[in-house]
């Protein structure tokens, strides 16, 4: 009898180290389970990231872009003020501006360029 519980608790001990390894490997595919979700996670969180900060450089280039041309704007309308001065300095009863003037129409024009590209870079902002 001895002989037969001696091989009882061998077995028994066998099948308590199966379970123990079994418990061990379910754990460490549970913990791996956790680690594969939190790279997932943090993938995920970092691309997230990348795509605000790339969002928040583009709308910043288009702020600076902004006040670059409003900058030229104003020289531009000052230069269209100085040659209407100009104008009505030299011959005040005469004195007309026309599109006709080449200097006034390349200012007018120029302003007008300004302000569809100031127009342009604040739609991109309103996205």
């Amino acid at each position: 009898m001895a002989e037969n519980d001696v091989l009882n608790e061998e077995k028994v001990s066998a099948g308590k180290e199966e379970l123990s390894d079994k418990k061990s490997s379910d754990l460490g595919k549970t913990i791996l389970g956790y680690i594969d979700k939190g790279v997932e996670s943090s993938k995920k969180g970092l691309k997230i990231a990348g795509n605000r900060l790339s969002e928040f450089g583009d709308k910043s280039m288009h702020r600076i872009e902004i006040s670059r041309l409003n900058s030229k704007l104003e020289k531009t309308y000052a230069s269209i003020g100085k040659l209407v001065f100009e104008k009505y300095t030299s011959d005040p009863e005469s004195a007309q501006i026309s599109l006709s003037d080449s200097d006034f129409a390349s200012n007018l024009a120029e302003a007008q360029n300004i302000t569809k590209e100031i127009a342009r870079h604040e739609e991109f902002l309103k996205k």
